[in-house]
């Protein structure tokens, strides 16, 4: 059996649902996969419990090397405690929130926290801090509920004109919470208005606590967002798996209840389709995700989606690909040619 691409299995792995199962064992079978590329990539794309969390869902770890068996089991026990003591931190800010008339909305991964705390898949995700929707004018009451229960705002930087506050850091505790004032980035609120989201939030009550949460097509868009029209995104135009895992997660458990031509209409509004596309058509190329009904590839986004995928099989490829499309700009200006002949001289080619 030909070796298999560590992306190609590790993307088959962490399918939902139990395709693939078959091709994924017999792999495991005969001892060729190439492990360390595997470990790497699913370390680099923060899918690494992910990754553990799914081979023991499949019943496959037993067919894994014993010490990456050994390893990928105590990073998945890790992040289950870990995962839990943010579940159990998410619920006692909701309900200090709820004394004083506020329900936040739980945003992005925060909401796989609200499952059944003992489920086997508590730790699948890397978390990395909580977000939180809550009204404008109650931020200030929040954040200063917050500071009397151990947090402390982030120095340094301002954030009076960002769609969070300042992030807060438990003094004690490895938890860092961000109170949005908007879901997105502001240059985006007319892809997922902030009052508009408040109006089609889903209330849901955890142990007795009040939240909100975004129905499927708001989750979409935002993941959408967050993922091709962030900061990080247009900057270092890669790809991060745990990201794209969101959304293949999301469409294979609630894609009947996503309205595709809601989300296609406010991407184009915004001038954004060819990334949206982009993105879908990796997802399709990585996972194996049919995209969704109406939607067409047309070249541009052909080509994008291969730079979005090959970022995902080559991990030096983004920066390949930013500084050849810096390159032209560079050569029609005349002070990056001395700037260069310094750095060759210093043994820098790039």
């Amino acid at each position: 059996m030909a070796l298999m691409p560590p992306h190609r299995w590790l993307c088959l792995c962490l399918r939902s649902g139990d395709e693939h199962t078959d091709e994924l064992g017999r792999v495991l079978e005969t001892g060729r996969l190439n492990w360390p590329g595997v470990l790497y990539r699913a370390n680099q794309g923060l899918v690494i419990t992910s990754l553990a969390s799914t081979l023991a869902r499949r019943q496959l770890l037993s067919l894994v090397p014993a010490e990456v068996r050994d390893y990928l089991s105590t990073l998945l026990a890790l992040n289950t405690e870990r995962n839990r003591l943010l579940r159990r931190h998410l619920l006692h800010i909701g309900e200090r929130f709820n004394r004083i008339g506020v329900q936040p909305l739980v945003l992005k991964g925060a909401r796989d926290l609200l499952s059944d705390p003992l489920e086997e898949s508590q730790g699948a995700r890397l978390m990395g801090d909580l977000d939180l929707l809550v009204p404008r004018d109650s931020l200030d009451a929040c954040t200063e509920l917050l500071i009397a229960q151990g947090y402390r705002p982030q120095t340094g930087h301002s954030w009076e004109n960002h769609h969070h506050t300042a992030p807060l850091l438990h003094s004690t505790e490895p938890v860092k919470i961000e109170l949005h004032r908007h879901i997105v980035y502001t240059a985006w609120q007319a892809l997922l208005p902030t009052d508009g989201a408040w109006q089609i939030a889903r209330p849901l009550t955890v142990d007795g606590i009040a939240l909100h949460v975004l129905p499927p097509t708001s989750q979409a868009i935002h993941l959408l967002v967050h993922a091709q029209l962030g900061y990080y995104a247009l900057t270092h135009q890669t790809l991060q798996l745990r990201q794209m895992l969101d959304l293949v997660v999301l469409r294979h458990h609630h894609e009947a209840n996503i309205d595709w031509s809601l989300v296609g209409q406010r991407f184009q509004a915004v001038g954004q389709t060819n990334r949206m596309m982009a993105y879908l058509v990796a997802a399709q190329r990585l996972f194996d995700q049919p995209l969704p009904m109406g939607f067409a590839i047309s070249p541009k986004v052909a080509w994008q989606s291969r730079q979005l995928v090959l970022t995902a099989q080559h991990l030096a490829a983004a920066r390949w690909l930013r500084r050849l499309g810096r390159l032209p700009r560079r050569l029609l200006t005349p002070s990056w040619y001395p700037m260069k002949i310094r750095a060759l001289q210093r043994g820098m080619p790039w």
